[in-house]
This record gives structure tokens, C-alpha cells and sequence, in this order.
């Protein structure tokens, strides 16, 4: 059984999939540029941010994988074909799913990758099944952080490796940085957005420990002005203010001072 608000980001995936796969180009989340001054495109550094997470994963060939929170399947794509490692992916929205299962067979990767509906509220694996879990850019859309860490520990082998990339917050958020949170959750079906200092933490309390939490908050801004004027798709049907609106929303997360992004590593013992 899902939980209802995991239900309700499986929906909004399945409404806005097209949408989201040609403003990210498929690898669905935040860019990293080593060089914040650096210039390049969004679809440049999505790769770049995939590349990041399976440097930290350290999978190879004979691990098994999990991917939590998969999208449409292009990151575990790349970790299947790069390190040889059998990988299966969960999701909550049918459409994304769909896709990635397509895309694994279109890469010829299907007998090493495969996808499937699952809530990581409750992981539907035994114990000590996986060499390697990663979840990138899912956490915020988790009804329950601790619920959602506790069960990637479980089904993780001692031993194994976890690998976080999430959306954070830095320090104390005055009102203004508040609604503009509270704005971009609404609009992205993110259920929260946790604090960085908050992750230590939580990954003891699952039982494991933290090998590393790497702030890139300043690798990652530049999404924001990347992302926004894609949302002129829109326009037909939520029109210029609409657009507008869409846009300072997004773009007002960027710019505060409290806007963090984190990449975190743990083991379990």
C-alpha cells in the first residue's frame, strides 16, 4: 500500500513527464558545475551531477544497485553501462517507469536494468539485498526522510554503500525565505526541504555511517537561470503571468542566501 502523499508525486510525475524530460533532457534534477563561472549547458551539467553520484557510489561489476526515486532511468543507465552493475530502479509515477523500462531495452541494457513501481516508504526487498542504493534528487518528494533512510539501510548489505544527492537549506529562514520555500514545494510536489546540519543525523539513526557530506551548493545555483526559461513551454497553458509566476518561484529558490545543495556518502557496518 502507498502512502498518500507518495500517491500524489506519482500523479504529478505522470502529468508533467513530457514536460519535465525536455527541460532537463532526461537526467531529471539539478546540474553541477565544477566551475560556477564556467559557462555550459544544463544537459552538460546533469551529466556531470550523474557523474558525481556514481563516483561516490563505487559500484562495479557484480553489485547490485538500487536506484530509489529513478525518474526516468537515464542516470542508471549510465551507472549500468559504466560500471557493470546490475541496477533496478523504483518510482512512483507509471509514466516515468514506462519510459525508463523502454529506454533499457533500447540500450540493450534490459537483462541488467530493469524498473519498477515501488514506494520507498516501503521497499518491497529482503533485507540485505542490495551492494549499493543511491537516491538522486528523490528525498524531498519522501513523505518521511527517517521512514525512507531507515528502509534503504535495511534492504543495503553490510557493507554497502549509500549515496544521497538532495536539495538542502542552510542556516535560519527569515519569512521571505520561508514562502519562497514553501512556494517551490507546492509547485514541485517536494513534501520538505531539510536542513544540511539536519543529515548526520539522520543517517545514524538508520544505522549507518557517515563516510562524507560534501556542500555544492555553489556547483549547483546555476540551475536555477538555466531551468527558467524553459518554463515558456507553458505558456498555451498557463499564460504569461502563469509563466511569470513559474519562473520567480523557481528562480527565487536560487537566489537565497539559505539555498544549499549536499551529496552525501554513508556505509552501512
Amino acid at each position: 500500500m502507498f502512502d498518500s502523499y507518495s500517491v500524489k508525486v506519482g500523479e504529478y510525475y505522470d502529468q508533467v513527464n513530457d514536460l519535465t524530460r525536455t527541460m532537463f533532457e532526461d537526467n531529471i534534477h539539478f546540474g553541477y558545475w565544477a566551475d560556477p563561472l564556467g559557462g555550459g549547458s544544463l544537459a552538460e551539467a546533469g551529466e556531470a551531477m550523474t557523474g558525481q553520484v556514481i563516483a561516490r557510489l563505487e559500484a562495479s561489476a557484480g553489485h547490485t544497485v538500487l536506484d530509489v526515486g529513478c525518474g526516468v532511468g537515464k542516470p542508471a543507465v549510465r551507472l549500468a553501462r559504466e560500471t557493470g552493475a546490475v541496477v533496478k530502479g523504483v518510482n512512483v509515477s507509471r509514466n516515468q517507469i514506462e519510459v525508463a523500462n523502454s529506454l533499457a531495452q533500447a540500450e540493450g541494457l534490459q537483462d541488467r536494468l530493469v524498473f519498477e513501481i515501488a514506494d520507498a516508504m516501503n521497499l518491497p526487498y529482503a533485507d540485505d539485498s542490495f551492494d549499493r542504493v543511491w537516491a538522486l534528487e528523490s528525498m524531498f518528494h519522501m513523505p518521511d526522510r527517517g521512514q525512507v533512510m531507515g528502509e534503504m539501510a535495511r534492504v543495503l548489505k553490510p557493507g554497502g554503500r549509500l549515496v544521497i544527492a538532495d536539495l538542502v537549506l542552510h542556516g535560519t529562514l527569515d519569512d521571505t525565505a520561508a514562502a519562497v520555500v514553501e512556494q517551490f514545494c507546492f509547485q514541485s510536489t517536494a513534501r520538505s526541504v531539510e536542513h544540511i546540519e539536519n543529515y548526520p543525523r539522520l543517517v545514524e539513526k538508520a544505522g549507518l555511517e557517515l563516510i562524507d557530506l560534501t556542500d555544492v551548493s555553489e556547483e549547483t545555483r546555476s540551475t536555477g537561470e538555466a531551468v527558467a526559461p524553459t518554463f515558456d513551454m507553458l505558456l498555451d497553458a498557463i499564460g504569461e503571468e502563469g509563466v511569470a509566476a513559474a519562473k520567480k518561484t523557481w528562480t527565487g529558490l536560487f537566489d537565497l542566501p539559505q539555498y544549499g545543495y549536499a551529496l552525501l556518502t554513508a556505509r552501512k557496518p
